[in-house]
């Protein structure tokens, strides 16, 4: 019989919410933008955990993006839209 092979990589993050701060971190941003890019990140990584980012089909990645998208461009402490 043929060895089975995960399609995972050997290291690095698993999941959505594993990749986040690796992500936000190779980049420079400012402590507002990581903080923006945080919540919305996060608010994905809920609708995607626990799936491994090796086994993401496209479809899953629509729902959280449509989850995630009321968030978008509000002002914090608001529900008013920035004009």
């Amino acid at each position: 019989m043929g060895t089975v092979r995960s399609r995972r990589p050997a290291s690095g993050p698993r999941t959505w919410s594993e990749a986040v701060d690796p992500f936000l971190a190779e980049r420079d941003l400012s402590a507002n933008s990581v903080r923006a890019y945080r919540m919305t990140l996060d608010k994905i990584g809920r609708a995607l955990d626990p799936v491994t980012l090796a086994d993401l089909q496209p479809t899953y990645v629509a729902v959280a993006l449509a989850a995630a998208t009321g968030t978008w461009h509000r002002r914090p402490g608001t529900e008013t839209w920035p004009a």
